[in-house]
C-alpha cells in the first residue's frame, strides 16, 4: 500500500473519500497555508476544486477553517482533466456535478469570510505579532464578532492558537461568549482536539464547562464533542472535571467510528444504544451514515442494536448508509442482520431512492437490487418510482442498471404529485403586499419561471390561482389547506411522469439518448397529455428537441388544450425551438412525400431484374411510384408556399 508523505498531496487524497472533518482537519494543521495557493494535482485541480468534485462539503468547512478560501474559490482548473472541467472553478465544478450542497457551502463560507474582521483573518493565520499590534491598537477589536457572531478567541481556539488564545483572554476577551450556534471557545477547541488549549481553558477559574457544544449531530456536551473525534486525553479531562457520559455520548462516538469508545460507553449502565437524540440522531444510524461498519457490527452484535430502527424522519442506518455510498455497510446491514431495504421513510423514498441521487453510486444500487432483493417499484410521496429518480437525477448507467433487471420500468407513469407545480408568488397589487397561490400550467413553466423574477406578472395568465390576499404571507389556514390539498401524495391520483419526462424536465441529454436507445416510448403522455417533445419544446433544449425528432417523436401531438409542440415553444418564447421545429416539419414532409417513394423506386430498379417479375408489373410499380413521385412533389410545393406559375415553370422545364 502506497502511503503519501507530504501533507498536502495526503490532504488532498482524503478529500476524494468519505472521509470525516477531524481527519481531515488533522491533516490540513500540518500543510503549509501558503503552499496550498500554489498546489494543483494531476488533473490541475487545487484543493476546493478536489473537494467540489467529490462532493465533500467537509473538505470545504476545513479548507476555510484553515486556508484561504476565497482565492481558492477563484481559482480555474488548468490541466488533463476531461474538457468539460476544463477552466472552471470549484462552484462551477460542483453544479456540473449536481453537487448542489458544496456549491451552496461555498457561497455561504464566503460570505462568511467577507463578513470576517482583519482581525479573525489575522487570528486565523496565526500571527501573533500582528494579533498584539491590533490589540494593543483597539482593545474594542478583542471581542468584535464576525456574521456568525464568532469572535476572534472562538477562531484561535478553533485553530489551536494558544499564543493567541492566551493573548486574547489578557486583552479581556470574553471567555464563554457563544457563537449562533451556541458555541464556546471551549467547546471548539474540545470539538477541533487541541488538548493544550483544552487544558488551558479548563484550568481557567471563570470557565463555564456545561455549556453546549451546537452540531448537526445534536446538542452536545464538550465531553460528547472529544468523544466524537476520539480525542481521548481530552475525553478524560472533562470527565475528571464533572462532566457526565450519556446515551448521546455512545451517538457521538459512534459518529466517529470509534470503536473501542463505542464498546466503552455502551457497557455503562443506563446507557441506551437505540437512544434518538432531538435531531435524529441515533448510534447506529450515524456509524452506517459515516462508513463505520466495525462499528455498525459492534452495535447489533454485542450490543442489541435494532437494524431497522427508523429515526424521527423514518430514516434507518440502511438509508443513511446507501446515500452515502457505503457500500461495505450495506452490504453488512443486509448479508449480515437482514435489514429490510424496502421500508419507507415520511417522504415515501426506500433506501433505494437516495441512493440512485448519490452520483458514482452504482455499486449500491445493484447490491440493493441483488442482494437485498429491493423493490424498484415502489412509489414515494411525489408518486415518483426508482426509474423516475434515476433520470431525473440524471443517473445513467444506474437507469440502466435499474432496467436491465426491470424492463417494464421504461415507460411506467408515476402518480400526479401536484406539489411540484404549486407556487407561492409574492409581489405587490396596486402597491399593496399581495400573495398568491398558483397551480402552474407544466407547459408553461419556462416562461413563468422567466417571468417571475424579471417582470410584472399576471398569475391568472399561468394556471390555477389557487389562493390570492393581502401581505407578504397567506394566512395558516391556506398554507395547512393547500399542504393537505396539493402537497400531500394521494394513491388515487392520475398516472403522470414516465422517465423519459422526467429526465427532459431536468434538461439530461444523456439520459434521454440512453431511454430512447433502450426503446422508450417517445410519445408517452402525463396527466396534462404532454409527450417528452412537449416539455422539450418547453424550456427551449434544442439539444433534447432534435434527439425526439431524430427518434420520430410525434410533432403533431396534441395536449389537453389541443397545442402541439411548436405551440408549446411559441408559448414560452422559445424562438429557436420555434425555428428548429418548423424546418424539422419541412424535413420530414419533404421524406415522407419525396425521399420514401425514391427509395422504393430505388429498390424496383436495382432488384426488377432479379426476380420474377412481370413486365408489366414492373411498369406498375413504376407508374404508381411516378404518380406518388408526382403528387408527392405538388404538395412540396404547396408545403413551400410556392405558387402556380412556379410550379408551371418547373414543370415546363426542358429534359435534357
Amino acid at each position: 500500500m502506497s502511503v503519501t508523505h507530504d501533507p498536502l498531496r495526503r490532504l488532498s487524497s482524503l478529500m476524494s473519500q468519505p472521509r470525516l472533518w477531524y481527519e481531515l482537519d488533522r491533516t490540513a494543521r500540518q500543510v503549509d497555508r501558503n503552499k496550498v495557493l500554489e498546489y494543483r494535482d494531476d488533473n490541475g485541480f487545487n484543493v476546493l476544486h478536489v473537494a467540489a468534485f467529490h462532493n465533500n462539503v467537509n473538505a470545504v468547512v476545513t479548507i476555510f477553517r484553515h486556508f484561504d478560501l476565497s482565492t481558492l474559490s477563484t481559482q480555474v482548473t488548468s490541466g488533463t482533466h476531461p474538457g468539460e472541467l476544463e477552466g472552471c472553478t470549484a462552484k462551477e465544478i460542483a453544479l456540473k456535478r449536481h453537487n448542489e450542497r458544496v456549491a451552496d457551502r461555498i457561497d455561504s463560507l464566503k460570505k462568511t469570510d467577507s463578513g470576517m474582521n482583519v482581525i479573525h483573518k489575522v487570528v486565523r493565520s496565526q500571527n501573533i505579532d500582528k494579533l498584539k499590534e491590533f490589540c494593543t491598537r483597539d482593545h474594542n477589536l478583542v471581542n468584535i464578532t464576525d456574521s456568525d457572531n464568532f469572535t476572534p478567541l472562538h477562531y484561535a481556539a478553533g485553530v489551536g492558537f494558544l499564543d493567541g488564545v492566551k493573548l486574547l483572554l489578557e486583552m479581556g476577551a470574553d471567555l464563554n461568549a457563544v457563537t449562533d450556534d451556541g458555541e464556546t471557545a471551549l467547546g471548539r477547541a474540545c470539538r477541533m482536539g487541541y488538548d493544550d488549549v483544552v487544558e488551558y481553558l479548563t484550568d481557567l477559574p471563570n470557565i463555564d464547562i456545561k455549556k453546549s457544544v451546537v452540531s448537526d449531530t445534536g446538542d452536545l456536551t464538550c465531553l460528547d464533542a472529544a468523544a466524537m473525534g476520539n480525542y481521548k486525553d481530552i475525553y478524560n479531562r472533562l470527565q475528571r472535571h464533572g462532566l457526565p457520559v450519556t446515551s448521546n455520548t455512545l451517538v457521538c462516538a459512534a459518529w466517529g467510528g470509534q470503536v473501542e469508545l463505542v464498546k466503552e460507553i455502551a457497557t455503562m449502565v443506563g446507557i441506551d444504544v437505540n437512544y434518538e437524540n432531538k435531531h435524529g440522531n441515533i448510534a447506529l444510524y450515524v456509524a452506517a451514515g459515516n462508513g463505520h461498519v466495525d462499528v455498525v457490527k459492534c452495535l447489533i452484535n454485542e450490543h442489541n442494536a435494532d437494524p431497522n430502527i427508523q429515526n424521527k424522519d423514518g430514516n434507518t442506518a440502511l438509508y443513511v448508509a446507501s446515500g452515502n455510498g457505503h457500500v461495505d455497510v450495506v452490504k453488512c446491514l443486509i448479508n449480515e442482520h437482514n435489514a429490510d431495504p424496502n421500508i419507507q421513510n415520511n417522504d415515501g423514498d426506500t433506501a433505494l431512492h437516495i441512493a440512485v441521487l448519490n452520483n458514482d453510486n452504482l455499486d449500491v444500487v445493484e447490491c440493493l437490487l441483488d442482494e437485498g432483493g429491493a423493490d424498484p417499484t415502489i412509489l414515494n410521496n411525489k408518486g415518483e418510482n426508482l426509474a423516475h429518480m434515476a433520470a431525473k437525477s440524471g443517473q445513467v448507467q444506474c437507469l440502466n442498471a435499474i432496467l436491465r433487471r426491470k424492463r417494464t420500468l421504461i415507460d411506467s407513469r408515476g402518480h400526479l404529485y401536484k406539489g411540484t407545480i404549486v407556487y407561492k408568488v409574492w409581489g405587490k397589487d396596486r402597491e399593496r403586499p399581495a400573495c398568491h397561490y398558483v397551480l402552474v400550467k407544466r407547459k408553461l413553466f419556462a416562461d413563468f419561471s422567466v417571468k417571475l423574477n424579471v417582470t410584472i406578472l399576471d398569475v391568472e395568465d399561468y394556471g390555477k390561482v389557487l389562493h390570492s390576499g393581502w401581505g407578504k404571507e397567506p394566512p395558516d389556514d391556506i398554507v395547512k389547506k393547500i399542504q393537505e390539498t396539493y402537497v400531500t401524495f394521494a394513491d388515487s391520483a392520475h398516472e403522470d411522469l414516465a422517465p423519459l419526462h422526467h429526465a427532459v424536465l431536468k434538461q439530461h441529454p444523456a439520459v434521454v439518448e440512453k431511454l430512447l436507445e433502450l426503446g422508450a416510448a417517445t410519445d408517452v403522455r402525463d396527466a396534462y397529455k404532454l409527450t417528452p417533445l412537449h416539455l422539450a419544446c418547453m424550456q427551449g433544449n434544442r439539444e433534447i428537441v432534435k434527439l425526439l425528432v431524430e427518434a420520430e417523436a410525434d410533432t403533431k401531438a396534441a395536449d389537453d388544450d389541443g397545442d402541439t409542440p411548436l405551440d408549446v415553444a411559441k408559448l414560452n418564447h422559445q424562438d429557436l425551438t420555434v425555428a428548429f421545429l418548423e424546418k424539422a416539419e419541412i424535413v420530414k414532409f419533404f421524406r415522407d412525400t419525396i425521399q420514401k417513394p425514391f427509395k422504393e423506386m430505388e429498390d424496383v430498379l436495382v432488384h426488377g431484374l432479379d426476380n420474377d417479375i412481370t413486365v408489366n408489373a414492373l411498369k406498375t410499380q413504376l407508374k404508381d411510384l411516378i404518380k406518388q413521385l408526382t403528387k408527392g412533389g405538388f404538395s412540396c410545393f404547396a408545403e413551400l408556399g410556392l405558387t402556380e406559375e412556379d410550379s408551371s415553370t418547373v414543370g415546363h422545364m426542358p429534359v435534357k
